[in-house]
């Protein structure tokens, strides 16, 4: 069905007055009321700086562009684009923003303008070594399990996250099947993700018993 589904969107855009030469993209939205989401768009090339206009409102949008490290990416395919991405570089590459309002079952267009200059977005989310912060959400990790030890909704001032419970947030538990036997995660190692206006992340590895890479 995907195939299909692909194909007919396809036939859709082809069909849209785009009004200029400038490559645009189309995003479409297969749901029965408005949406306000993240769009992803994988193996992005750019032939150098530019705009992201919304051709509806004229208005500039804020973009970004992630670059996939490795095959162990948490992103769809990830070993298969890194592999290529050896010959092709933009197999490595996606560029991400926000997409507002799409009207439903219908669709809007965001226009790439060229421009002179690289533009520089300032960030909404601030990523730190352990931790990251929106002006929604505080987000702390602990730093040596890598689990999610507080999570604090700066609006209703409320702290999200059960510090009570047995184990922590996001922490891998192995419990085996002979014994009973509960074990979790080693010492994690965390790193920081993508950094950008329309994103941040952190990067957690570590391993447990019967499953060496977490």
């Amino acid at each position: 069905a995907a195939p299909i589904l692909e194909e007919g969107l396809e036939a859709i855009a082809r069909k849209i007055d785009l009004g200029t030469d400038e490559p645009c993209l189309v995003v479409f939205n297969a749901l029965s009321f408005p949406r306000t989401d993240a769009v992803r768009v994988s193996r992005f090339e750019s032939k150098g700086p530019f705009d992201l206009v919304d051709e509806e409102t004229g208005k500039t949008v804020p973009w970004q562009l992630v670059k996939l490290e490795g095959p162990l990416d948490p992103l769809p395919y990830a070993a298969q684009r890194h592999a290529r991405g050896q010959f092709e570089p933009h197999e490595l590459v996606d560029l991400v923003f926000v997409a507002e309002d799409v009207p439903p079952l219908g669709h809007k267009t965001y226009r790439l303008a060229p421009r002179k200059e690289e533009v520089a977005y300032e960030g909404g989310v601030a990523v730190k070594e352990s931790g990251l912060e929106s002006r929604f959400f505080k987000v702390v990790l602990n730093s040596k399990t890598g689990a999610v030890e507080s999570i604090l909704d700066k609006e209703l001032a409320r702290e999200i996250v059960d510090r009570e419970a047995a184990h922590g947030l996001n922490e891998p538990v192995v419990r085996w099947v002979q014994s009973g036997k509960v074990e979790t995660a080693g010492e994690a190692r965390i790193r920081k993700g993508a950094v950008g206006p329309v994103y941040g992340s952190l990067r957690v590895e570590s391993a447990a018993p019967g499953c060496p890479q977490v």
